[in-house]
């Protein structure tokens, strides 16, 4: 149940922080998929998921359990055609992040990291 509540949290801070232009879906599980049309930079990327922790936090009560938020991400122009490829290439570098937890990847199309920082995202 605890885990239930954590999610509408995280489905709260993302509706109060996205812009409009944003597509946000849960793929499963804890797994949450972002699409930001208007972002050009690996730096733009960890500014919005830092807003949304500080929502996060905000909307949350003390529960005792310890809440990691690994994120991994991919910036591409309009070169890219190929949603299965920039998939592909998010999955890999959330993988990573998830392996090092509490760390945001992002990597270009080439699959080069350009942004790799540990997060201060314990919560409880």
């Amino acid at each position: 149940m605890v885990g239930d509540e954590i999610l509408k949290s995280v489905g709260q801070a993302i509706f109060r922080r996205m812009r409009s232009s944003d597509l946000i879906g849960r793929l499963g599980g804890d797994e949450f998929g972002f699409f930001f049309p208007e972002i050009k930079s690996a730096e733009d990327l960890a500014g919005i998921f830092a807003k949304l922790k500080e929502e996060f936090t905000l909307l949350n009560q003390p529960t005792g359990i310890e809440v990691g938020f690994s994120v991994g991400g991919v910036v591409f122009g309009p070169e890219v055609q190929d949603f299965h490829k920039c998939y592909t290439l998010a999955d890999q570098a959330l993988f990573q992040a998830k392996k090092m937890k509490n760390t945001i990847i992002v990597i270009n199309p080439q699959g080069e990291t350009i942004l790799k920082a540990t997060l201060s995202w314990k919560i409880f």
